[in-house]
Protein backbone atom coordinates (compact mmCIF):
# COMPACT_ATOMS: atom_id res chain seq x y z
CA UNK A 1 0.00 0.00 0.00
CA UNK A 2 1.17 3.42 -0.78
CA UNK A 3 1.21 6.23 1.69
CA UNK A 4 -0.29 4.37 4.61
CA UNK A 5 -3.95 5.05 5.56
CA UNK A 6 -6.85 3.83 3.59
CA UNK A 7 -8.43 7.11 2.76
CA UNK A 8 -8.13 9.99 0.46
CA UNK A 9 -4.95 11.97 0.22
CA UNK A 10 -1.74 11.56 2.07
CA UNK A 11 -0.26 9.32 4.63
CA UNK A 12 -0.80 11.77 7.45
CA UNK A 13 -4.58 11.25 7.65
CA UNK A 14 -5.53 14.67 6.27
CA UNK A 15 -8.11 14.89 3.53
CA UNK A 16 -7.26 16.77 0.40
CA UNK A 17 -9.62 19.62 -0.26
CA UNK A 18 -10.90 20.56 -3.69
CA UNK A 19 -10.06 24.02 -4.96
CA UNK A 20 -12.95 26.50 -4.84
CA UNK A 21 -15.02 26.67 -8.04
CA UNK A 22 -14.00 29.33 -10.50
CA UNK A 23 -16.34 32.24 -11.01
CA UNK A 24 -17.28 32.75 -14.64
CA UNK A 25 -19.69 34.96 -16.46
CA UNK A 26 -20.98 32.11 -18.62
CA UNK A 27 -23.09 29.13 -17.70
CA UNK A 28 -21.94 27.20 -14.64
CA UNK A 29 -20.67 23.77 -15.64
CA UNK A 30 -20.04 20.97 -13.19
CA UNK A 31 -17.57 18.16 -13.71
CA UNK A 32 -20.32 15.56 -13.92
CA UNK A 33 -22.20 17.40 -16.69
CA UNK A 34 -22.44 15.50 -19.95
CA UNK A 35 -21.56 17.12 -23.25
CA UNK A 36 -25.26 17.50 -24.09
CA UNK A 37 -25.84 19.34 -20.82
CA UNK A 38 -22.94 21.67 -21.57
CA UNK A 39 -24.37 22.36 -25.03
CA UNK A 40 -27.80 23.02 -23.51
CA UNK A 41 -26.30 25.51 -21.04
CA UNK A 42 -24.51 27.29 -23.90
CA UNK A 43 -27.72 27.39 -25.96
CA UNK A 44 -29.66 28.83 -23.02
CA UNK A 45 -27.04 31.55 -22.54
CA UNK A 46 -27.12 32.32 -26.26
CA UNK A 47 -30.91 32.44 -26.36
CA UNK A 48 -30.94 34.71 -23.30
CA UNK A 49 -28.68 37.12 -25.21
CA UNK A 50 -30.99 36.96 -28.21
CA UNK A 51 -34.02 37.54 -25.98
CA UNK A 52 -32.39 40.69 -24.59
CA UNK A 53 -31.71 41.89 -28.13
CA UNK A 54 -35.34 41.31 -29.17
CA UNK A 55 -36.62 43.03 -26.01
CA UNK A 56 -34.49 46.09 -26.74
CA UNK A 57 -35.80 46.20 -30.30
CA UNK A 58 -39.43 45.74 -29.22
CA UNK A 59 -39.15 48.52 -26.63
CA UNK A 60 -37.63 50.88 -29.21
CA UNK A 61 -40.39 50.16 -31.75
CA UNK A 62 -43.24 50.25 -29.24
CA UNK A 63 -41.81 53.26 -27.41
CA UNK A 64 -43.18 55.53 -30.13
CA UNK A 65 -46.78 54.47 -29.50
CA UNK A 66 -48.61 57.33 -27.82
CA UNK A 67 -50.42 56.67 -25.57
CA UNK A 68 -49.24 53.15 -24.74
CA UNK A 69 -51.93 50.56 -25.52
CA UNK A 70 -54.20 49.41 -22.71
CA UNK A 71 -53.03 45.82 -22.62
CA UNK A 72 -49.39 46.33 -21.61
CA UNK A 73 -46.93 48.69 -19.99
CA UNK A 74 -43.57 49.81 -21.33
CA UNK A 75 -40.80 48.90 -21.07
CA UNK A 76 -41.33 45.22 -21.77
CA UNK A 77 -39.27 43.03 -19.45
CA UNK A 78 -39.78 39.42 -20.58
CA UNK A 79 -40.43 38.04 -24.04
CA UNK A 80 -42.42 35.13 -22.68
CA UNK A 81 -44.52 37.06 -20.17
CA UNK A 82 -45.14 40.10 -22.36
CA UNK A 83 -45.88 38.29 -25.63
CA UNK A 84 -47.89 35.34 -24.30
CA UNK A 85 -51.36 36.97 -24.54
CA UNK A 86 -51.02 38.34 -28.11
CA UNK A 87 -51.64 42.00 -27.15
CA UNK A 88 -48.07 43.18 -27.82
CA UNK A 89 -47.87 41.01 -30.93
CA UNK A 90 -51.04 42.49 -32.45
CA UNK A 91 -49.90 46.02 -31.61
CA UNK A 92 -46.51 45.35 -33.18
CA UNK A 93 -48.10 43.92 -36.33
CA UNK A 94 -50.25 47.05 -36.69
CA UNK A 95 -47.20 49.28 -36.34
CA UNK A 96 -45.04 47.32 -38.78
CA UNK A 97 -47.72 46.77 -41.44
CA UNK A 98 -49.52 50.09 -41.20
CA UNK A 99 -52.81 48.16 -41.27
CA UNK A 100 -55.37 47.49 -38.58
CA UNK A 101 -55.51 44.02 -37.05
CA UNK A 102 -59.22 43.34 -36.61
CA UNK A 103 -61.11 41.72 -33.72
CA UNK A 104 -58.30 41.19 -31.19
CA UNK A 105 -58.83 41.74 -27.48
CA UNK A 106 -56.74 44.43 -25.83
CA UNK A 107 -57.28 42.99 -22.36
CA UNK A 108 -57.85 39.24 -22.63
CA UNK A 109 -59.37 37.81 -19.48
CA UNK A 110 -59.63 34.11 -20.36
CA UNK A 111 -57.38 31.54 -21.99
CA UNK A 112 -59.76 31.41 -24.96
CA UNK A 113 -59.26 35.17 -25.53
CA UNK A 114 -55.48 34.71 -25.44
CA UNK A 115 -55.66 31.88 -27.97
CA UNK A 116 -57.92 33.99 -30.20
CA UNK A 117 -55.42 36.87 -30.09
CA UNK A 118 -52.54 34.58 -31.05
CA UNK A 119 -54.58 32.98 -33.82
CA UNK A 120 -55.56 36.38 -35.19
CA UNK A 121 -51.91 37.51 -35.15
CA UNK A 122 -50.70 34.38 -36.94
CA UNK A 123 -53.45 34.61 -39.55
CA UNK A 124 -52.63 38.30 -40.10
CA UNK A 125 -48.96 37.47 -40.67
CA UNK A 126 -49.86 34.69 -43.08
CA UNK A 127 -52.65 36.35 -45.07
CA UNK A 128 -52.00 40.10 -44.92
CA UNK A 129 -48.21 40.25 -44.59
CA UNK A 130 -47.66 37.15 -46.76
CA UNK A 131 -45.19 35.60 -44.34
CA UNK A 132 -44.62 31.88 -44.64
CA UNK A 133 -45.00 30.37 -41.19
CA UNK A 134 -43.07 27.13 -40.82
CA UNK A 135 -43.59 24.71 -37.90
CA UNK A 136 -46.05 27.03 -36.14
CA UNK A 137 -49.08 25.28 -34.71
Amino acid sequence: RRGGGGGGGGGDGRRMSMPPPRTTTGPQIRRDDSWLTVKRHAAEADSAGQADMYLTWLNSVLGGVQPPPDGFALPLESLYDDLCDGVVLCTLLQLLSGERVHAWRRAPKHRLHVLENLHIALEFMKNRMHLKLVAVA
